[in-house]
């Protein structure tokens, strides 16, 4: 069922669609469209206060996507131009990761990501970097690649995870800022 309402000003549609859910549920869709998923016992009137009552946070998500960009350019390096870049910073860290290999051969990968600078499987062994690296600089994305190495002896994010990257690269947090405002 699709709803209209107005506050201050403001047009909100949205639409409603009865499930077995517990609460009020609102998402803001990539195209800006509301939806609200609301328990079949809730009366209209009440999901149309709850979502008036979420008005400000509706208008900061759509001022979020309107300065998000539309779409990532598309990236065409290859697999081949991938491996001739990032194999010579594996090579180079991958020595002090021999413990964790404990022999077995690391696979990398490589795939275009929105959201992530790569990703370690630590049981595998196996890194899959992502494709837009290759246009970074290189202090940066060797932050990434020993980052990554780091996984295979800590999976997660905790003290011993920072201490040893830290120890392998000083610099580490200077690196990772220049990524993250590239």
């Amino acid at each position: 069922m699709e709803r209209h309402l107005n506050k201050d000003g403001t047009s909100f549609c949205y639409v409603l669609t009865r499930k077995r859910v517990k609460n009020l549920n609102l998402r803001v869709q990539k195209d800006g469209s509301l939806t609200v998923s609301a328990p079949a016992r809730v009366p209209v009137s009440e999901v149309d206060a709850f979502v008036l009552s979420r008005a400000d946070w509706i208008i900061a998500a759509w001022a979020r996507l309107a300065a998000a960009p539309a779409e990532l350019p598309s990236c065409t390096y290859t697999d081949d131009e991938c491996e001739k870049f990032f194999a010579p910073l594996v090579e180079k860290y991958a020595p002090l990761f021999e413990n964790a290999l404990s022999g077995r051969t690391l696979t990398l990968k490589y795939r275009t990501m929105k959201s992530r600078w790569g990703v370690c499987y630590p049981a595998r062994p196996q890194i899959t970097f992502n494709r837009r690296l290759l246009d970074k600089p290189l202090d940066a994305v060797e932050y990434v690649v020993v980052h990554e190495l780091v996984h295979l002896n800590h999976p997660n994010h905790g003290k011993g995870f920072y201490a040893q990257l830290a120890e392998i690269l000083p610099d580490y947090k200077r690196r990772r800022a220049a990524l993250r405002t590239m």
